[in-house]
Formats: structure tokens, C-alpha cells, sequence
């Protein structure tokens, strides 16, 4: 999950979100893995069968993406609740990506089979760890070169 965490979190410095936003990316570039460990309930045996199904089909986290850019979501006690489903959508969306380029895939047509991916390498190998790595210095390195983005999430913390 860190790997999630870390692209997810250096993408959204990328576009520019202030603090909240990175933030909640990031907890949104877990929560497929989350919500998969929730139906779990804790064995390995069901978490082996339900992990990349329905919660990592793309449709679903394009539809709430959506959904929050047309503010479908209402304004509860001053709090924008489209803006951090957006956020929380984008980090669902990192989270597939990032699953892509896995030996295992995530689902595409049909969410209870894998078959979209580009099978570059396994989760947990080196090479795992060289990609993410590479991505987060990469968004990270060019937030600074385009100047404000990083500095304004830094900035937005007091």
C-alpha cells in the first residue's frame, strides 16, 4: 500500500491540490485494497478471491469521478462533498493504474476477471519499487520545476 500511497500522494502535488486534496488522494489510492481487506474480514482464503474484482473496476471510480465534476454530491454543514469524492476518485484511479502495470491486472469489461494490464512486473519485486520510485521523483521533480504546486500544498499547512 505504500506504493499507492506515495504515487498517489506525488500526483496530486503534480495537479496542484492543496493539502486536504493530497491528503485524501492518498487515502483514495488505498481504499480499493481497504474496501477488498473489509469484505475479507480478515482471511486470507476470502481476500485471495475478492481482491481485484468490483472494487477495482474502473467504471465505478470513472462514474463517481464524474459524478463529483457535475457536483451530483450535495453541500453538507459547509463541506463540499463533491470535492473530496473527486479527490478520493482520483486516488481510486492512481490506485488502477498503478494496478495495471502488474503481472495481475484489474478488470476491464468484466469485474470478476483480470484482463487489462500491462504485466511489467510483480507486486513486492525490485522492479516494483524502481517503477514507483521513478514515478513519485517524477511528479514530485516536475511540480518543483513548474513551480507553485509544491510550495502552495506546503504553504496551504499554515
Amino acid at each position: 500500500m505504500a506504493s499507492h500511497k506515495a504515487i498517489g500522494a506525488s500526483s496530486a502535488v503534480f495537479m496542484g491540490f492543496d493539502i486536504v486534496g493530497i491528503i485524501t488522494v492518498a487515502l483514495g489510492s488505498i481504499l480499493p485494497d481497504v474496501i477488498d481487506m473489509l469484505i475479507a474480514g480478515g482471511s486470507d482464503w476470502t481476500f485471495a478471491r475478492v481482491h481485484r474484482t468490483i472494487s477495482h473496476w474502473w467504471p465505478v471510480y470513472v462514474g463517481t469521478l464524474l459524478a463529483s465534476v457535475f457536483e451530483y454530491f450535495p453541500i453538507l454543514w459547509g463541506i463540499n462533498i463533491s470535492l473530496y469524492v473527486y479527490y478520493l476518485s482520483i486516488g481510486c484511479l492512481t490506485h488502477l493504474i498503478c494496478d495495471m502495470l502488474t503481472k495481475g491486472g484489474i478488470p476491464f469489461l468484466n469485474p470478476f476477471k483480470q484482463s487489462l494490464g500491462l504485466r511489467l512486473f510483480s507486486t513486492g519485486s525490485p522492479i516494483e519499487y524502481l517503477v514507483v520510485a521513478g514515478i513519485t521523483v517524477f511528479f514530485l521533480y516536475n511540480s518543483y520545476l513548474s513551480g507553485d504546486s509544491l510550495s502552495a500544498a506546503l504553504r496551504s499547512l499554515w
